[in-house]
């Protein structure tokens, strides 16, 4: 039983937070990250451009918006269906594997992780 007890101990810790997330600092990079790629976590399937234009689907509905760098963050307005999101800038991580965890209202707010994929 101690044995199973030390092998959870040991193995829980790299489940959890097993990424480590840093930030994403520069319009360039984030471009590069992006850039011919979707995003995309459950139920939700989006591009953004290089010019700023952001667009995919959400839980069934359309999405459209607009996104700029602004002082280190992604600022975004957008519409998904007939609701729409006014400006939130979001701090971007970026965890070197594939993944972008996008936070709002600057970092205090919801976050969100988005699976990089070329499909």
């Amino acid at each position: 039983m101690r044995f199973f007890v030390l092998v959870i101990a040991v193995l829980i810790p790299n489940w959890v937070g097993a990424s480590d997330f840093r930030p994403v600092q520069q319009r360039s990079e984030f471009v590069g990250l992006t850039l011919g790629k979707s995003l995309k976590a459950f139920a939700v399937t989006l591009q953004v451009t290089s010019e700023g234009a952001i667009r995919g689907r959400a839980l069934g509905r359309r999405v459209d918006g607009e996104w700029v760098w602004r002082d280190g963050f992604f600022c975004r307005e957008m519409t998904a269906g007939s609701t729409e999101y006014t400006e939130d800038c979001q701090v971007v991580l970026f965890d070197g594997q594939g993944t972008l965890r996008f936070i709002a209202e600057r970092g205090a707010g919801d976050q969100v992780d988005l699976k990089l994929s070329t499909h």
